[in-house]
């Protein structure tokens, strides 16, 4: 302070060259490169459609089946919790899109305590990068499945187009060929769940032309095919094959009415 006026004024060429001397001077230089930068899309931008495209191009892989009983086994079955855990993984799918190159054999929990500071409890060792999207898929599955239980709808964002109501003799039909507890049944019910999400939400159908008219069957085998590669065609032959006259527009009501033929017994 200079003067003995009884405004302060300040002598800030000398308070700077303090503060130099006592918190820069002698300390690491900070070095970065700007690619590797963190980058985020934000949420107003954020479409987890093209996200979940972009990273499918990478290596992305199936959980096995002992990893799914892994994840499900450990997970807290509150609709609440597995929202928590999914905007989770839609913040790491986030990243990885916009990343040049994603290195698919690293430990997805380790990314994510890297990204959120705390251990993912849900997460054992040996489930990668390579499978988020399948770790994705599956909460939203398990979080789906409890949003039926309790009488709500499981699906959010699927276009209109594909709401259509399964008519008496389909719905005859597709009560034949799926039963309460069925290996087959719940193979079908994890697909045409895989299929609806990933294919027929808004952003999806905004960009491709409609299927609507398209047997069913024969979209899904597409789709598991896309997906899986060769493996996808075993996975086509153990699905009960659907009857032709239900379509891609049934899709939605499909899924719903195959959920509770799987889940309800019969008396």
């Amino acid at each position: 302070m200079r003067g003995s006026s009884s405004v302060p004024s300040y002598n800030w060429p000398v308070v700077e060259n303090e503060v130099i001397h006592k918190y820069i001077n002698n300390k690491p230089r900070i070095l970065y490169s700007r690619q590797y930068l963190p980058v985020y899309v934000y949420q107003e931008d954020f479409n987890l459609h093209n996200q979940l495209q972009t990273i499918m191009q990478e290596s992305q892989i199936p959980l096995t089946t002992e990893q799914q009983n892994s994840i499900t086994s450990a997970l807290v079955m509150r609709i609440p919790i597995l929202t928590q855990h999914l905007k989770c993984l839609q913040i790491v799918i986030n990243f990885l899109s916009v990343l040049p190159r994603v290195e698919g054999d690293n430990s997805l929990a380790d990314y994510m305590k890297a990204t959120f500071g705390r251990d993912i409890s849900y997460l054992t060792e040996g489930i990668m990068l390579k499978h988020v999207r399948d770790v994705w898929l599956l909460i939203k599955y398990t979080q789906a499945d409890l949003l039926m239980r309790h009488k709500q709808a499981p699906y959010d964002d699927t276009s209109g187009e594909y709401r259509a109501d399964l008519y008496p003799d389909l719905r005859a039909e597709v009560n034949d060929l799926c039963r309460y507890g069925s290996a087959k049944t719940q193979l079908l019910s994890r697909v045409l769940f895989e299929f609806v999400l990933l294919k027929l939400n808004r952003a999806a159908t905004s960009q491709t032309p409609s299927n609507a008219e398209i047997p069913l069957m024969k979209a899904l085998a597409e789709h598991v095919y896309l997906m899986y590669g060769e493996e996808g065609i075993e996975i086509t032959n153990q699905l009960p094959n659907l009857p032709d006259t239900l379509l891609v527009s049934h899709a939605y009501k499909a899924w719903c009415y195959i959920w509770t033929r799987l889940t309800t017994p019969v008396l």
